[in-house]
């Protein structure tokens, strides 16, 4: 008995530490309740909860639409696909649902974080040890804002710079699978259009306050992100490092077959780097005291 105590606490271990955090994928979308029903059919007491909201709310279940997490289009099998966490809207209440996701191989590997292995070969999702609470309010995930149409409260500088550095993960991973597989990238539909803009985001940007020295950091961090990005397409399919004289007739290509998004980045970087040089000088003027 003690052996197979052992046993399963090791397979639980396991499980858990190849966990995927599904909070990662950036993209979101909706879908009807009944495109739950093999995640509530997980618990029979969630099950008995559902049927008794809807009753109390007078609703039918395609009255309840429900937001997701989703695979974006790199992920060659799972592309499209909603995954935990969720939130439906009951009218007078919203029902959050967590699982422990795990994606895998179909020889059963699974994996823990977003590679360009994981997105060209993970082709299955396990939904386990479902958790859910009723609450008053969606949350606090960005979907719940869109879905709502409330514009999500502003964002901290670290906030912001933490969502450009998971989209260009993403941008990079995709733009090695496209070079990789000999294809070229195409940034005129989603979800790539989706995490261009996230890193070169020109709106947010022009509706930040006046910068203060404290901003100094993160808004350099957003510039080194942002720079890096605007590389990688401008020399994608070269073997680092490129060679302005060797690689030239790549790198016209490229500018040629990218010149809208290198004119978004070219004018996005000259505008943030205005915002950096003003920090700077504020970050030179405070007192010694005050410096970090």
């Amino acid at each position: 008995m003690t052996l197979r105590l052992v046993l399963v606490a090791l397979l639980l271990g396991t499980s858990s530490a190849l966990a995927f955090d599904s909070s990662k994928l950036i993209q979101f979308g909706t879908l009807p309740l009944d495109d739950l029903t093999p995640v509530i059919a997980k618990s029979a007491l969630l099950q008995k909860e559902i049927s008794k909201a809807l009753s109390e709310d007078n609703k039918e279940r395609a009255d309840v639409r429900c937001l997701g997490m989703r695979f974006p289009g790199p992920w060659k099998n799972l592309g499209g696909l909603r995954v935990s966490p969720y939130a439906c809207d009951f009218g007078a209440k919203w029902l959050r649902i967590r699982a422990t996701v795990r994606i895998t191989d179909r020889h059963g590997r699974a994996f823990e974080t977003i590679t360009a292995k994981a997105m060209k070969n993970a082709t299955k999702v396990r939904e386990t040890n479902l958790n859910w609470e009723w609450a008053t309010e969606c949350g606090t995930a960005a979907y719940c804002a869109w879905y709502v149409g409330e514009p999500a409260p502003a964002p901290d500088g670290t906030g912001i710079v933490a969502g450009v550095k998971d989209a260009a993960n993403q941008l990079q991973l995709y733009l090695d699978y496209a070079a990789k597989t000999g294809g070229r990238p195409d940034f005129s539909k989603p979800p790539v259009s989706d995490l261009f803009a996230r890193i070169f985001d020109l709106r947010e940007l022009a509706a930040l306050p006046p910068p203060k020295a404290s901003d100094l950091l993160w808004l350099l961090d957003w510039t080194i992100t942002a720079d890096g990005t605007f590389k990688s397409i401008l020399y994608f399919g070269i073997a680092p490092p490129a060679d302005l004289i060797a690689d030239q007739a790549a790198i016209k290509r490229n500018a040629t077959d990218y010149e809208d998004q290198e004119a978004v980045a070219l004018s996005f970087i000259i505008r943030i780097s205005a915002r950096v040089t003003r920090a700077s000088f504020l970050f030179m003027e405070q007192p010694a005291h005050l410096a970090p």
